[in-house]
């Protein structure tokens, strides 16, 4: 890990180390639906260093639903 990404990290890895911290960089994972749930949960792991997150969602961005989607403003 790059002493800039150890820095950037640096409170998670000391509760997952820097062997953890390397693992979410390399993980893959797919969110199916982005709503309320959806959107908080994408949030979260793209801010932990998930390396490649995949967002499934067959809903269009409208203004009547943006209340419930917290990554569109």
């Amino acid at each position: 890990m790059s002493l800039e990404l150890e820095e950037r990290y640096s409170r998670q890895v000391l509760f997952l180390g820097v062997e953890g911290q390397r693992r979410l960089q390399m993980a893959r994972v797919a969110i199916v639906g982005c709503g309320a749930t959806g959107s908080a949960v994408a949030s979260l792991l793209a801010r932990s260093g998930v390396g490649t997150l995949r967002i499934i969602d067959r809903d269009y961005v409208e203004a009547s639903n943006l209340q419930r989607q917290a990554l569109f403003d």
